[in-house]
């Protein structure tokens, strides 16, 4: 499996895109609508890709009253201050290209603790997420073929 490349791994999990204007409310309701996916992708006019939230950085922005006293203060500032998806979104964001290998995903995935990355074309454009679900279900179909 390991000298499989990404784009073996199709058809990738669908990504939900937004824009940089996205509110909290519609963001939320894209989670709620999508319930199986951790990750909205924010693109740029030429649907490039921006950044990630995932559903615990938003949960944590509507709730950040919750949230300890004791967390980094640039971090809480960043949750209180937040009204829309520019402001909330990662932008260091680990991406992968079809062609990559399976073998560098897994090791990656493994390192950064990440259980599924954004997929991106030659333009930086999402085709989806490869998840380490899809990645465990084929080594399982896998061996049961050997």
């Amino acid at each position: 499996m390991k000298k499989k490349a990404v784009a073996e791994f199709q058809p990738f999990a669908e990504a939900l895109k937004i824009d940089k204007n996205a509110t909290i409310r519609q963001m939320v309701e894209l989670f709620v609508d999508h319930p199986q996916r951790h990750h909205l992708c924010i693109l740029d006019e030429n649907e490039s890709l921006l950044g990630l939230i995932d559903r615990k950085r938003l949960f944590k922005a509507i709730f950040s009253h919750h949230v300890s006293g004791s967390s980094r203060i640039g971090q809480l500032f960043t949750l209180l201050t937040s009204e829309n998806a520019g402001d909330l979104m990662l932008q260091e964001v680990i991406s992968i290209s079809p062609d990559e290998s399976i073998g560098k995903v897994i090791e990656t995935m493994i390192r950064e603790n990440i259980f599924e990355l954004p997929v991106v074309d030659a333009n930086n454009r999402v085709l989806g997420f490869l998840s380490s679900e899809l990645i465990l279900r084929t080594w399982l179909q896998e061996a049961q073929d050997d």
